[in-house]
Protein backbone atom coordinates (compact mmCIF):
# COMPACT_ATOMS: atom_id res chain seq x y z
CA UNK A 1 0.00 0.00 0.00
CA UNK A 2 0.85 3.67 -0.09
CA UNK A 3 3.35 4.61 2.62
CA UNK A 4 3.99 8.30 1.92
CA UNK A 5 1.84 11.19 0.78
CA UNK A 6 4.51 13.21 -0.96
CA UNK A 7 5.57 16.82 -0.90
CA UNK A 8 2.76 19.07 -2.09
CA UNK A 9 0.75 16.06 -3.29
CA UNK A 10 -2.59 17.85 -2.94
CA UNK A 11 -1.33 21.43 -3.20
CA UNK A 12 -4.14 23.89 -4.00
CA UNK A 13 -6.74 21.17 -4.62
CA UNK A 14 -9.65 23.42 -3.73
CA UNK A 15 -12.19 20.74 -4.60
CA UNK A 16 -10.78 18.27 -2.09
CA UNK A 17 -13.20 18.41 0.84
CA UNK A 18 -12.48 15.20 2.73
CA UNK A 19 -9.79 12.56 2.74
CA UNK A 20 -9.22 9.23 4.44
CA UNK A 21 -5.55 8.45 4.92
CA UNK A 22 -4.91 4.70 4.43
CA UNK A 23 -3.56 2.74 7.40
CA UNK A 24 -0.36 1.96 5.44
CA UNK A 25 0.72 5.62 5.27
CA UNK A 26 3.59 6.39 7.65
CA UNK A 27 4.42 9.94 6.52
CA UNK A 28 2.64 13.08 5.38
CA UNK A 29 5.17 15.03 3.35
CA UNK A 30 6.09 18.71 3.34
CA UNK A 31 3.05 20.78 2.37
CA UNK A 32 1.08 17.66 1.45
CA UNK A 33 -2.33 19.36 1.66
CA UNK A 34 -1.26 23.01 1.66
CA UNK A 35 -3.92 25.46 0.41
CA UNK A 36 -6.43 22.66 -0.16
CA UNK A 37 -10.18 22.81 0.47
CA UNK A 38 -10.06 20.11 3.16
CA UNK A 39 -12.88 20.17 5.68
CA UNK A 40 -12.31 16.73 7.19
CA UNK A 41 -9.34 14.39 7.58
CA UNK A 42 -9.82 10.80 8.72
CA UNK A 43 -7.07 8.33 9.49
CA UNK A 44 -7.99 4.70 8.83
CA UNK A 45 -8.17 2.29 11.74
CA UNK A 46 -4.77 0.89 12.72
CA UNK A 47 -3.08 3.92 11.13
CA UNK A 48 0.70 3.51 10.93
CA UNK A 49 1.35 7.25 10.62
CA UNK A 50 4.40 8.43 12.56
CA UNK A 51 5.59 11.57 10.76
CA UNK A 52 3.89 14.84 9.79
CA UNK A 53 6.22 17.18 7.92
CA UNK A 54 6.23 20.98 7.95
CA UNK A 55 3.23 22.79 6.49
CA UNK A 56 1.33 19.54 5.82
CA UNK A 57 -2.02 21.27 6.38
CA UNK A 58 -0.99 24.92 5.96
CA UNK A 59 -3.84 27.24 4.97
CA UNK A 60 -6.46 24.49 5.04
CA UNK A 61 -8.89 27.23 5.97
CA UNK A 62 -11.98 24.99 6.16
CA UNK A 63 -10.49 22.26 8.36
CA UNK A 64 -12.25 22.32 11.74
CA UNK A 65 -10.82 19.38 13.65
CA UNK A 66 -8.38 16.50 13.42
CA UNK A 67 -7.53 13.41 15.45
CA UNK A 68 -3.85 12.46 15.47
CA UNK A 69 -3.19 8.71 15.27
CA UNK A 70 -1.54 6.87 18.17
CA UNK A 71 1.84 6.53 16.45
CA UNK A 72 2.41 10.19 15.55
CA UNK A 73 5.60 11.52 17.09
CA UNK A 74 6.85 15.03 17.68
CA UNK A 75 6.24 17.61 14.94
CA UNK A 76 6.31 21.38 14.56
CA UNK A 77 2.66 21.92 15.46
CA UNK A 78 2.24 25.60 14.64
CA UNK A 79 3.82 25.17 11.19
CA UNK A 80 1.84 22.05 10.29
CA UNK A 81 -1.45 23.85 11.01
CA UNK A 82 -0.39 27.40 10.13
CA UNK A 83 -3.26 29.37 8.63
CA UNK A 84 -5.91 26.80 9.63
CA UNK A 85 -8.17 29.59 10.78
CA UNK A 86 -11.24 27.38 11.30
CA UNK A 87 -9.41 24.70 13.29
CA UNK A 88 -10.97 24.48 16.75
CA UNK A 89 -10.00 21.05 18.04
CA UNK A 90 -7.05 18.71 17.91
CA UNK A 91 -7.71 15.29 19.39
CA UNK A 92 -5.22 12.50 19.97
CA UNK A 93 -5.89 8.79 19.62
CA UNK A 94 -5.55 6.67 22.72
CA UNK A 95 -2.10 5.17 23.13
CA UNK A 96 -0.10 8.10 21.77
CA UNK A 97 3.01 8.50 23.93
CA UNK A 98 4.00 11.94 22.59
CA UNK A 99 0.81 14.00 22.80
CA UNK A 100 -2.57 14.22 24.40
CA UNK A 101 -5.55 16.46 23.76
CA UNK A 102 -7.54 18.23 26.45
CA UNK A 103 -10.63 20.13 25.30
CA UNK A 104 -9.19 20.32 21.79
CA UNK A 105 -5.86 21.79 22.95
CA UNK A 106 -2.64 19.84 22.29
CA UNK A 107 -0.25 19.02 25.16
CA UNK A 108 2.74 16.76 25.59
CA UNK A 109 1.62 13.35 26.86
CA UNK A 110 2.80 14.15 30.38
CA UNK A 111 0.75 17.34 30.40
CA UNK A 112 3.69 19.62 31.19
CA UNK A 113 3.87 21.54 27.91
CA UNK A 114 0.99 23.25 26.15
CA UNK A 115 2.02 22.70 22.54
CA UNK A 116 -0.76 24.16 20.44
CA UNK A 117 -3.94 26.13 21.00
CA UNK A 118 -5.81 26.01 17.67
CA UNK A 119 -6.14 29.22 15.69
CA UNK A 120 -9.89 28.84 15.26
CA UNK A 121 -10.83 28.32 18.91
CA UNK A 122 -13.56 30.83 19.74
CA UNK A 123 -13.27 31.00 23.54
CA UNK A 124 -12.40 34.46 24.85
CA UNK A 125 -10.63 33.30 28.00
CA UNK A 126 -8.33 30.44 28.94
CA UNK A 127 -6.63 29.19 32.10
CA UNK A 128 -3.81 26.67 31.88
CA UNK A 129 -4.53 23.35 33.58
CA UNK A 130 -2.65 22.33 36.71
CA UNK A 131 0.62 20.61 35.83
CA UNK A 132 1.54 22.78 32.86
CA UNK A 133 5.06 24.19 33.23
CA UNK A 134 5.80 25.39 29.69
CA UNK A 135 3.89 27.32 27.06
CA UNK A 136 5.40 26.02 23.83
CA UNK A 137 6.83 28.06 20.98
CA UNK A 138 4.07 29.81 19.00
CA UNK A 139 1.51 27.85 21.03
CA UNK A 140 -1.26 30.48 20.80
CA UNK A 141 0.00 32.32 17.73
CA UNK A 142 -2.57 33.86 15.39
CA UNK A 143 -5.61 33.05 17.52
CA UNK A 144 -7.78 36.13 17.02
CA UNK A 145 -10.46 35.39 19.62
CA UNK A 146 -8.68 34.92 22.93
CA UNK A 147 -8.97 38.04 25.10
CA UNK A 148 -7.74 36.88 28.49
CA UNK A 149 -5.19 34.24 29.49
CA UNK A 150 -4.39 33.16 33.04
CA UNK A 151 -1.23 31.15 33.47
CA UNK A 152 -1.59 29.00 36.56
CA UNK A 153 1.01 28.77 39.32
CA UNK A 154 3.61 26.23 38.23
CA UNK A 155 4.19 27.65 34.75
CA UNK A 156 7.90 28.49 34.54
CA UNK A 157 8.49 29.11 30.83
CA UNK A 158 6.72 31.15 28.18
CA UNK A 159 8.49 30.22 24.96
CA UNK A 160 9.40 32.35 21.94
CA UNK A 161 6.42 33.83 20.07
CA UNK A 162 4.02 32.00 22.38
CA UNK A 163 1.25 34.57 21.87
CA UNK A 164 2.44 36.02 18.55
CA UNK A 165 -0.26 38.04 16.78
CA UNK A 166 -3.05 37.24 19.24
CA UNK A 167 -4.82 40.35 18.09
CA UNK A 168 -7.67 40.30 20.66
CA UNK A 169 -5.54 39.47 23.70
CA UNK A 170 -6.11 42.25 26.22
CA UNK A 171 -5.12 40.78 29.58
CA UNK A 172 -2.55 38.23 30.75
CA UNK A 173 -1.95 36.97 34.28
CA UNK A 174 1.58 35.73 34.97
CA UNK A 175 2.32 33.69 38.11
CA UNK A 176 5.30 34.00 40.46
CA UNK A 177 6.64 30.70 39.13
CA UNK A 178 7.56 32.15 35.70
CA UNK A 179 11.32 32.50 35.29
CA UNK A 180 11.66 32.77 31.51
CA UNK A 181 9.79 34.63 28.77
CA UNK A 182 11.03 34.10 25.23
CA UNK A 183 11.70 36.46 22.36
CA UNK A 184 8.62 38.14 20.88
CA UNK A 185 6.38 36.12 23.22
CA UNK A 186 3.71 38.84 23.03
CA UNK A 187 4.66 40.47 19.73
CA UNK A 188 1.73 41.74 17.68
CA UNK A 189 -0.69 41.60 20.62
CA UNK A 190 -1.98 45.05 19.73
CA UNK A 191 -4.97 44.92 22.10
CA UNK A 192 -2.88 44.01 25.15
CA UNK A 193 -3.34 46.64 27.85
CA UNK A 194 -2.98 44.78 31.17
CA UNK A 195 -0.44 42.31 32.52
CA UNK A 196 -1.10 41.07 36.02
CA UNK A 197 2.31 40.24 37.45
CA UNK A 198 3.37 38.68 40.77
CA UNK A 199 4.94 40.65 43.59
CA UNK A 200 8.34 39.17 42.68
CA UNK A 201 8.04 40.40 39.07
CA UNK A 202 11.38 40.89 37.38
CA UNK A 203 10.86 43.55 34.73
CA UNK A 204 13.89 42.31 32.84
CA UNK A 205 12.07 39.09 31.90
CA UNK A 206 10.17 40.85 29.15
CA UNK A 207 9.81 44.42 27.93
CA UNK A 208 6.17 45.20 27.23
CA UNK A 209 5.16 48.20 25.07
CA UNK A 210 4.39 51.43 26.91
CA UNK A 211 0.70 50.90 26.05
CA UNK A 212 0.65 47.96 28.49
CA UNK A 213 0.07 48.50 32.21
CA UNK A 214 1.93 45.98 34.37
CA UNK A 215 -0.05 45.51 37.58
CA UNK A 216 2.32 44.15 40.19
CA UNK A 217 0.65 42.29 43.05
CA UNK A 218 1.16 43.58 46.56
CA UNK A 219 3.40 41.49 48.76
CA UNK A 220 1.40 39.54 51.33
CA UNK A 221 3.20 38.11 54.35
CA UNK A 222 1.48 34.76 54.04
CA UNK A 223 3.66 33.11 51.39
CA UNK A 224 0.80 30.90 50.24
CA UNK A 225 -1.10 33.99 49.12
CA UNK A 226 1.59 35.33 46.81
Amino acid sequence: GVTTIGRGAFYQTAGLKSVTIPASVTKLGYGAFVDSGLEAVTFADESQLTTIDYYAFQNCEALTQITLPAGVGSFWTDLVFYGCEALTDIHVAEGNTTYKGIDGVLYTADGTTLMFYPEGKTATSFTTPTGVTTIGQSAFSDNGNIESVTLSEGVTTISDQAFLFCGALAEVTIPASVTSIGTDAFYGCDALTAVNAPCNWDGSLYTFPTTVTVNIAEHITDADSY
